[in-house]
């Protein structure tokens, strides 16, 4: 017991980090694709089928809420090579003639973190609008008013099945943000308890 927890107190050894930085950027890549297929189809079908318009808020509303769409797919995309670019990181850290100074694997994993955030905010605000608009639309409706598909009074459906395929796909953003942020945070704490 005494040697075992020795060695997890004792400072990890170069070639403890270069494998964990393999193994978890590998599982970082993998879970942002599973998490990121949603997201990344949702935008290539907007985009092939962008004259078919979905209901909006308003020209500001939509404008804002797909600049920050874009904004969080494309953090979402190079947070992916970013979790692959850890695997040949991995790569140098065994070689010690190629080996990085602390310096620069500390900094890589800084800018995986603020951009990992940065996804992870711009994600929900976009969640915030949309479920806020889509509640907004159902307090419209009289109270204790049945939801049905051929309801006379309604001109458009109060929530439609690209509605929840956009709810998805931010939820997936999130957690796929949420994967690379935890990712980042325990390799800098891995990096830091080496000594140099």
């Amino acid at each position: 017991m005494k040697n075992m927890i020795e060695k997890l107190t004792a400072p990890p050894d170069i070639r403890d980090i270069a494998r964990d930085f393999r193994r978890f950027g590998w599982l970082g890549f993998w879970l942002q694709i599973v998490l990121g297929v949603t997201p990344i189809m949702l935008l290539i079908f907007s985009l092939l089928f962008s004259g078919q318009k979905q209901p909006t808020t308003g020209a500001l509303g939509s404008t804002i809420g797909l600049v920050l769409a874009y904004v969080a797919l494309s953090v979402l995309i190079f947070t992916i090579y970013w979790c692959y670019r850890y695997t040949r990181l991995a790569k140098r850290l065994d070689d010690s003639e190629a080996r990085p100074p602390k310096a620069d694997v500390v900094r890589m994993l800084w800018i995986s973190i603020i951009v990992n955030i940065g996804g992870m905010i711009s994600a929900i605000f976009i969640a915030i609008w949309k479920v806020s608009s889509m509640l907004f639309n159902m307090l419209l409706m009289p109270q204790g008013a049945i939801v049905a598909p051929s309801a006379p009074l309604m001109r458009s459906p109060l929530i439609t099945p690209f509605d929840m395929i956009t709810l998805q796909a931010i939820v997936n953003t999130i957690a796929a943000e949420l994967v690379g942020l935890v990712i980042a945070l325990w390799l800098l704490y891995r990096v830091n308890q080496h000594q140099s």
